[in-house]
């Protein structure tokens, strides 16, 4: 039998549970109300003019991300948590059973990486104003621009979360074990609940609907290394909107990415992307990029002076 409405509901209600241990809606930064922190978009010159042209913000797939180790390492995590549980069980056969079969399921195919298909586009904020390594790492070094957005006009975009990422290693262990620990719960209360006639068909069933719903915290972890990048994002889950994703051939795979358009629409309907600044990045000719962004801005219906310069200096390498 399928998994019933009220049983995935439970499974997404353990998700939201997860997004509470791990801190994700803590938008605020120190004494600033969490609706007046703006959060940094750090990207290159290209990019920038893209997302002032199309008024939207580019999430990238899941998968697509520079750092490609990203949701690996919260799967990782997970199938650890399931291998140790195993570990602690006697001899209930139908839970090492299950176990077993849960280990297969959600173990790494490098012929086809689960993570390719998990329905997640993300696009990344950082707290961290005018941050060095950020302007190397996703700006492109020189050329670069960081885009300023206050949280609470992030908000508002359909079948989208803004979050903030959790880098506390220990906390990610034991949620995985939560996470492990649940996944036998919520099989074996089914199992009693709705007595199906064929049990392996209803594990294939519950895999099928409980993957999503613990998949939907990976996008809010990362490695503790990553901890100095401050980073928040925006998630967003995707809804067969496959007429509106666009492609980007990069340097080792083609990117997938969603436009999205957070916030609201004037009062004439006209929208414009609610942009609280724009930052030239460390460059040869700062003022020149300044003009320049700054017209680029009014030419779209924008207020002057949204334009600043980093102050660290520009260092030719």
């Amino acid at each position: 039998m399928p998994i019933p409405d009220d049983e995935r509901k439970r499974y997404s209600n353990f998700f939201l549970q997860l997004t509470q241990d791990l801190g994700s809606m803590a938008i605020q930064q120190g004494a600033i109300p969490w609706q007046d922190t703006v959060l940094w978009h750090y990207t290159n010159g290209r990019a920038l003019i893209g997302i002032i042209d199309s008024m939207s913000i580019f999430s990238t797939h899941i998968s697509c991300l520079s750092d490609t180790s990203e949701l690996r390492y919260a799967s990782m995590l997970f199938q650890k948590a399931l291998a140790d549980l195993r570990q602690t069980i006697g001899g209930d056969e139908t839970t090492l059973e299950f176990l077993d079969v849960a280990l297969n399921y959600f173990k790494e195919n490098p012929d086809f990486p689960a993570q390719a298909v998990v329905p997640y586009f993300v696009t990344c904020f950082s707290d961290e104003k005018d941050d060095l390594s950020q302007w190397r790492a996703y700006a492109g070094g020189e050329n670069g621009y960081a885009i300023g957005f206050k949280a609470r006009d992030l908000m508002g975009c359909k079948n989208c979360m803004l979050a903030r990422i959790n880098y506390d290693g220990n906390l990610h262990r034991e949620l995985a074990q939560k996470a492990a620990a649940a996944t036998v719960k919520f099989f074996h209360e089914g199992i009693k609940k709705y007595a199906p006639v064929d049990k392996t068909k209803w594990s294939g069933e519950f895999f099928e609907a409980w993957e999503p719903a613990i998949t939907m915290a990976a996008p809010l972890v990362k490695d503790p290394a990553f901890a100095k990048e401050s980073e928040c994002r925006i998630v967003k889950g995707f809804h067969n909107e496959i007429d509106q994703l666009k492609f980007i051939q990069k340097g080792s795979l083609m990117s997938r990415h969603l436009p999205i358009q957070p916030g609201v629409g004037t009062a004439s309907g006209s929208y414009r992307l609610p942009i609280a600044e724009v930052m030239v990045g460390p460059c040869r000719h700062p003022q020149i990029s300044r003009t320049s962004i700054d017209t680029l801005l009014r030419q779209k219906g924008y207020e002057t002076g949204l334009v600043s310069i980093s102050k660290i200096p520009f260092q030719i390498t």
